[in-house]
């Protein structure tokens, strides 16, 4: 009977610690270094008056190599780090929008992301840029983006 009971919690702590290794695999941090984020922006300002319409983005400083803040719908937005995940210690590795208006690709390794939710469209890159919370007043239609 005791080496029964050994066996079942055996069986259990190596249950366990399956479980343990497979979630930690999964959740990858984001590599983009931290960088303070704390601004406010006006849409009514002539610099961002394009985020007054949704499916506009605009580039903003800020974060490592500049951030992205894209108008999804009527009260959201996107807003991204435009530094690549792939090497995110190169300063030359950010992504720019290319012409379709909706994939942000980085010139030096290829990688491409869609700037409404920030995911890999192609690799080498496998993690999503990093993004930034907001908050969004329409009674002063202003963008308050901080972390």
């Amino acid at each position: 009977m005791k080496r029964l009971e050994m066996k079942n919690k055996t069986l259990w702590l190596l249950l366990i610690l399956a479980g343990l290794i497979i979630n930690s695999c999964s959740k990858k941090s984001n590599p983009v270094p931290y960088s303070s984020i704390d601004f406010t922006i006006y849409l009514n300002d002539p610099s961002y008056t394009k985020l007054n319409v949704v499916g506009n983005w605009v580039y903003v400083t800020g974060g490592i190599n500049g951030i992205i803040i894209y108008r999804a719908s009527g009260a959201e937005f996107t807003v991204l780090d435009r530094t690549c995940t792939y090497d995110p210690n190169n300063p030359k590795s950010y992504v720019k929008i290319n012409t379709t208006n909706i994939i942000a690709v980085d010139s030096i390794c290829g990688s491409q992301f869609s700037i409404i939710n920030g995911a890999v469209n192609k690799a080498p890159a496998t993690l999503p840029l990093k993004t930034y919370s907001y908050t969004y007043d329409p009674t002063g239609n202003s963008l308050h983006v901080y972390n």
